[in-house]
């Protein structure tokens, strides 16, 4: 979720390079993962990319494909959550 959605973690930092101030907040495990834009677009789908090959092998563009088609139904979610609170 963005991280205006979610009160008193506005200022807090990215989980990722601990420096530059977190634009989403996911809900983990043990606690939460904070990332910055730079982050989200330079490091996770690196991770994600790790963790989808260690697991699907040679299938791996069957991986890609739904991995894009979620990505484009989650920003479509993002955008209208923004659109919403617009109106």
């Amino acid at each position: 979720m963005m991280i205006q959605e979610v009160a008193g973690n506005a200022h807090k930092n990215c989980s990722v390079c601990g420096t530059r101030r977190a634009s989403a907040l996911w809900m983990a495990f043990d606690g939460e993962l904070l990332c910055c834009e730079h982050c989200g677009l330079k490091h996770l789908p690196q991770l994600i990319a790790d963790a989808v090959v260690a697991e699907q092998g040679s299938d791996i563009e069957h991986a890609k494909a739904l991995m894009i088609e979620r990505f484009d139904r989650a920003v479509e979610h993002a955008n209208a959550r923004i659109q919403a609170k617009g109106s």
